[in-house]
């Protein structure tokens, strides 16, 4: 400690003290204070600022006569080692009570020599209790986890890469037989010469932690066991429901080629229609139902949008017709043909919302639109969009209008039937597809939704040999229709592929438009117009000018009854509402080239024909169901389509003794089935053919289910075909077409 100074004398010199002698030793004293004062400073800052005593003395002395002092001084460093360590103790302890985990310390022979506060609130031990203590004994672990005695140091010293092992987990046991989960790490302490002086385990209490991942492994479990149990439900609802709409939809298929008065006809419709309606509202539940269990995957294929867009307008085109509404379709020319994505998702929304447009429409038309918003790459954002002209939708309705149940028309007279499903179904549909769906609406004047999703070019944009027959920059087309957005769609159509395109509103007016422009290359009819219809113009065409045009007829019915007659008057062809570019552009290709259009719908009976077998014997169908009416039902429906040896199966069993005995060539197997069900029939008869060398049959699976992966179930299986009930007698001619050619 600097300032402690001690003077040293002899009384017995007291009397040699002068005042000359007094201010010489003061002189001295402080010159030496001084230096000694200096060497202090510089020392601490060198030492750490250790402390010092400085001590000065003088004695006098004789010498030959002569009197003096002797003055000096000296400094003592007073050593406070033991004190350091007391303080660097108390900071370690310290440092290791602020750690959030627990920490015991243990020496070479795995005794407790300390632990932290984390540590005694964890195992419930206090750390001088615990001292002394081998630490098996206070970080005790539960079953295969225990470690004993020097078992713990061994296990501390396996490192990796020069570090402690990594963090495990186990069961402790505290003092008061509790259990937690913990999670530990033990390391070795070892001396400057590599030798073990102990270990130090840290760890921390992970309960919690463990018991909520507990929960949400249970949640979790629960969750997928609803989810399972409810596909179930569905596949079992769907089952138990279509297998007898199949028999009822079936039977009124059949009874419809009987001959039945009017009111018989009358009323078997009235059932038809009924029983469809209801297969819809069925399959909207389920559909709502897979939709919220995210059982709807992703399905992308090529597909031709033109074609699909035709396809939606041709299933609604009779009950528009029946209500005096046009169906037009338009899509941007700069979009290809042919696209990537789910085709299957988007013409479920488009024909839920052309079907509501029909539906809230009475005059007027519904126009169903395809634009490019987008286009980066091959990536085309394209806008799809049905607008009606019919009743429109009040403002309130927005917020809740796509949610399930929820109905444009809540009030008590229910004008307008429907589950209030549609639009729910589509907007989870727009959304897995990664789209948005909204809609703009004018009360009284009607309602425009559209959706938007991105979709991926198809290669097969290259494959358009066909198309390039014929220059449309060199044709003059007349279109002669009544309906004004028809005139203007098919007149956009055409002019965007270069054509001259005149337009003419009646019949009078096409004649008078010939006779200023009798270069005209084709005509476009439309067949309804009012006072002078289109089979009449034809004829007043043929009357003045003969066959010299390409005329082609618009329709909105069926004219393959009178399309012979109509050829016998000039017509080439005809085109039935409502038509799309492409097929416009082909059929107009087609007849300038002088050929004629394939058959618009092949005659299924005469593509299956009546099958034979190589050796010239009529082939034999056997069908496995178990359900009495619709084993009835598919019996007359093959023999409407042509003459088989048919044999029936009530289970599994009774088909593979049939195909034993008389090796049918097709076979329609019910899935569902007693005794043997229809994978496991279908299995025993392909080993048949494999170790009888048996001609394989083709199986056309046939179920009531209707969930998504049935189908690539069966087929990878190896069954030939799948048959979704309720079906109808088309599907199976050409099922029956196909396996002509197996």
């Amino acid at each position: 400690m600097i300032g402690k100074y001690e003077v040293k004398s002899d009384l017995r010199f007291k009397s040699f003290l002068t005042k000359e002698n007094t201010l010489l030793f003061l002189f001295s004293f402080l010159t030496g204070a001084a230096i000694l004062v200096m060497f202090s400073f510089f020392q601490k800052i060198i030492a750490g600022f250790n402390p010092y005593i400085l001590k000065a003395y003088f004695v006098p002395f004789f010498f030959g006569g002569t009197t003096g002092f002797l003055v000096g001084s000296y400094i003592i460093y007073v050593n406070h080692s033991k004190q350091q360590i007391h303080l660097r103790e108390e900071y370690l302890s310290a440092t290791l009570h602020s750690i959030g985990e627990g920490v015991i310390t243990c020496s070479q022979d795995c005794v407790v020599t300390g632990m932290n506060r984390v540590a005694e609130e964890i195992t419930g031990w206090k750390s001088e209790e615990a001292e002394g203590q081998p630490v098996k004994d206070i970080f005790k672990l539960s079953g295969s986890d225990t470690l004993e005695g020097s078992d713990y140091f061994s296990h501390c010293s396996l490192k990796q890469d020069g570090g402690s092992r990594p963090a495990e987990k186990g069961i402790l046991i505290t003092r008061n037989q509790d259990e937690k989960r913990v999670s530990f790490n033990c390391s070795v302490i070892e001396g400057k010469d590599n030798s073990r002086k102990g270990c130090v385990l840290i760890f921390s209490d992970i309960t919690d932690e463990y018991l909520q991942r507990e929960q949400l492994r249970k949640a979790k479990e629960e969750a997928e066991l609803a989810n399972r149990a409810k596909s179930e439900f569905l596949a079992n609802m769907s089952h138990e429901i279509r297998t007898p709409m199949n028999g009822v939809i079936g039977m009124t298929s059949l009874l419809a080629d009987t001959n039945l008065d009017e009111d018989q006809r009358e009323y078997l419709d009235y059932v038809r229609v009924s029983a469809k309606n209801m297969m819809k509202i069925i399959n909207d539940i389920l559909d709502i139902a897979k939709l919220e269990s995210g059982k709807i995957d992703l399905e992308i294929c090529e597909f031709s949008l033109d074609k699909m867009l035709e396809n939606i307008s041709a299933m609604v085109f009779c009950s528009a017709h029946k209500k005096g509404l046009e169906i037009v379709s338009y899509i941007d020319k700069k979009i290809p043909e042919y696209l990537l994505g789910d085709e299957l998702k988007i013409r479920q929304i488009l024909t839920n919302l052309t079907g509501n447009a029909l539906k809230f429409t009475k005059e007027g038309s519904i126009l169903i639109e395809v634009k490019l918003k987008n286009q980066t790459e091959q990536l085309y954002d394209l806008e799809f969009s049905v607008k009606d002209t019919g009743v429109g939708i009040k403002g309130e309705m927005k917020p809740k209008l796509f949610k399930p149940f929820v109905q444009g028309d809540l009030t008590s007279t229910k004008e307008y039937q429907g589950t209030g499903l549609g639009l729910a179904i589509s907007k989870q549909l727009v959304e897995i597809m990664g789209g948005t769906i909204d809609y703009q609406s004018d009360p009284g004047k009607g309602s425009r939704f559209y959706f938007n999703v991105r979709l991926k070019q198809s290669d097969k944009l290259l494959h358009h040999v066909e198309e390039m027959d014929i220059d449309f920059k060199k044709l003059k087309i007349l279109f002669i229709d009544d309906n004004a957005l028809n005139r203007k769609i098919t007149g956009k159509i055409l002019s965007e592929e270069g054509a001259d395109v005149i337009l003419a509103e009646s019949g009078m007016q096409g004649m008078q438009q010939l006779e200023a422009n009798q270069e005209i290359d084709v005509i476009l009819l439309d067949v309804h117009m009012p006072w002078i219809d289109g089979y009449e113009t034809l004829k007043l065409i043929e009357e003045k000018y003969g066959h010299r045009y390409t005329i082609l007829m618009y329709s909105s019915i069926d004219l393959r009854d009178i399309l012979n007659d109509m050829k016998d008057h000039g017509a080439a062809d005809y085109l039935m509402k409502p038509v799309g570019r492409k097929s416009l552009l082909k059929k107009i290709k087609k007849a300038l080239n002088s050929k004629f259009a394939e058959q618009m719908e092949k005659d299924l009976k005469s593509t299956a024909g009546n099958l034979v077998t190589k050796d010239g014997l009529k082939a034999s169908i056997l069908v496995v169901e178990d359900n009495e009416i619709n084993r009835q039902l598919m019996k007359k429906t093959l023999a409407r389509i042509g003459d088989y040896n048919i044999y029936t199966a009530k289970n599994g069993e009774e088909a593979v003794a049939s195909f034993l005995e008389n090796r049918q060539e097709i076979i329609f197997m019910d899935i569902q089935l007693p005794v043997m069900n229809g994978l496991a029939a279908f299995k025993q008869i392909m080993k048949l053919c494999r170790d009888k060398a048996f001609r394989r049959p083709f199986v056309v699976a046939m179920t009531a289910y209707a969930m998504k992966g049935d189908c690539e179930k069966f087929l990878s299986e190896g069954m030939d075909f799948y048959l979704s009930k309720p079906f109808e007698a088309e599907e199976v001619r050409e099922i029956v077409g196909k396996a002509s050619v197996h």
